[in-house]
């Protein structure tokens, strides 16, 4: 996911128009906290419809997501709920031939690996 700060965005054709300006840019309106903002909500959406189409419709299931930024836990949560919303389950990719958890293939215990009808050989 981007991870601009404000005055990245600023840089940007009629950029002045829309950030705020801040005194310190790395601590403020970027990362998680922007994208569970009310203001940023068309754009996360276009992120993760970007990033459903890079899985899916192009079949580059190395790309991970990354929240960067993160404050709070409920921040965290907020954030993943809205994704999975938009059609970006946690810990899931879905390849050609099965869905696969990210989180069964690094270790963690909570996860398990899934094939769905839709996508089995």
């Amino acid at each position: 996911m981007s991870d601009f700060k404000t005055n990245e965005y600023a840089s940007l054709l009629s950029g002045e128009a829309l950030e705020p300006a801040e005194a310190n840019p790395m601590l403020g309106f970027r990362g998680a906290s922007r994208y569970a903002h009310p203001a940023y909500a068309e754009g996360f959406a276009l992120e993760c419809r970007a990033m459903k189409r890079v899985r899916e419709d192009m079949g580059l299931t190395n790309v991970l997501l990354m929240l960067p930024f993160v404050r709070r836990v409920a921040e965290a949560r907020q954030v993943l709920d809205r994704m999975s919303e938009l059609g970006l389950r946690r810990g899931v990719l879905k390849t050609t031939r099965r869905v696969l958890d990210v989180e069964a293939r690094l270790g963690k215990t909570s996860c398990a690996a899934a094939e769905t009808p839709d996508t089995a050989p």
